[in-house]
């Protein structure tokens, strides 16, 4: 799969989540939060098309997963998130979509995306978690440790 296609689906996947009805306890397209609304959401999902098109392609050239570096894609969609809106909206998401993507990125049929991303992740590296620990404090993550 492109990795424009891929950049495509993951903003789909963003938007039809958020569009969901109900759901309990969430922002969704007939409940808002004082601090947080349903369009910051689809603002979030328009954002991230660049890192997710970045993420696919870099997967797609790498001889090694451990230089994946989902940890510096994932900062990166939520830094570029913090530029548009003010409160987190795709952190969560973030941290599923970009392994996702690279593994899409990487497999040459659907049934092998589920075990790229098993690999992706066994070969994460600490500088992923340091720009993860440094994502989670940009998107101001709230219930991890308050």
């Amino acid at each position: 799969m492109e990795a424009k296609e891929i950049a495509k689906l993951a903003q789909i996947a963003s938007v039809l989540e958020v569009s969901g009805w109900p759901k309990p306890g969430n922002v969704h397209r007939t409940r808002n939060y004082d601090d947080m609304v349903f369009q910051d959401f689809a603002i979030s999902a328009v954002v991230i098309g660049d890192t997710m098109e970045a993420v696919a392609s870099q997967a797609k050239e790498i001889d090694d997963l451990s230089k994946a570096e989902l940890g510096r894609y994932i900062f990166q969609a939520v830094d570029e998130t913090n530029r548009w809106i003010e409160t987190n909206t795709n952190l969560g998401i973030m941290m599923m979509c970009i392994p996702i993507a690279a593994a899409a990125s990487i497999s040459d049929r659907f049934d092998e995306i589920q075990e790229n991303v098993g690999r992706l992740m066994d070969a994460t590296t600490v500088e992923d978690a340091v720009n993860l620990y440094d994502a989670i404090n940009v998107a101001d993550a709230g219930g991890m440790g308050d």
